[in-house]
């Protein structure tokens, strides 16, 4: 997550889709330390669920402004998506599953047994429902995030004209991050074509069925 008070901004950070490079983009235009308060009162009142503490959802964090007088709905808030297929495969190598089938931010994750579980094998033992989009950006079919964004085709350019309308709409004074460089790439994982790994049309239609992005996407596109 990264949030600007004065930009009236709220990223969310939606695990494996990008977040991590696009936390990086928007690092010095956050509040750095204004995060880190609202981090430390999730933790210590304990209501932050997740074991990546970024991967605060929309209600959670919402809540948490509460403290502050702060409403959720005054700011710009916006989240990014990635092809469902190729995000289970690229959390697959993310979690590297040892002979336990443990991810390797388990306290008792076997490094030695990197990989003991195939794709093949994690894949029927797991439910994707759980990073499905309409867990973070939708509330009875009805989306409440302001925006969300193809991390395959995310731009600045584009960010920056839909917060200004944005503040234009909502009578805010405008602002812009002034940023011409690439997009960083972060914990890229390495490995081939992600149509590669399904090996069968029922492994097709377990993402499609389990995530909301597949309205977004088509497999092998």
């Amino acid at each position: 997550m990264r949030i600007s008070l004065y930009g009236r901004w709220i990223f969310f950070s939606n695990p494996k889709t990008g977040s991590t490079s696009i936390r990086h983009l928007l690092d010095k235009s956050s509040d750095k330390y204004f995060k880190k308060k609202l981090l430390n009162d999730l933790i210590k009142n304990k209501t932050h669920y997740s074991q990546h503490i970024e991967h605060i959802r929309y209600r959670e964090l919402e809540n948490a402004l509460l403290k502050y007088n702060i409403n959720i709905n005054k700011f710009f808030t916006f989240i990014t998506i990635r092809n469902p297929w190729e995000r289970v495969v690229s959390l697959y190598f993310y979690q590297k599953p040892d002979k336990n089938n443990k991810p390797h931010y388990d306290i008792n994750y076997d490094k030695s047994s990197a990989f003991a579980y195939s794709f093949n094998e994690w894949f029927n033992t797991n439910n994707f429902g759980w990073m499905s989009l309409d867990k973070w950006a939708f509330e009875d079919n009805k989306q409440i995030i302001t925006q969300i964004y193809k991390i395959e085709n995310f731009s600045i350019n584009k960010l920056n004209k839909d917060i200004s309308d944005f503040y234009e709409k909502n009578n805010i004074n405008k602002f812009k991050f002034y940023y011409n460089g690439r997009i960083p790439i972060k914990n890229k994982s390495n490995h081939m074509h992600y149509t590669k790994y399904y090996k069968n049309k029922e492994m097709i239609e377990k993402v499609k069925n389990e995530m909301y992005e597949s309205k977004y996407y088509k497999f092998g596109e």
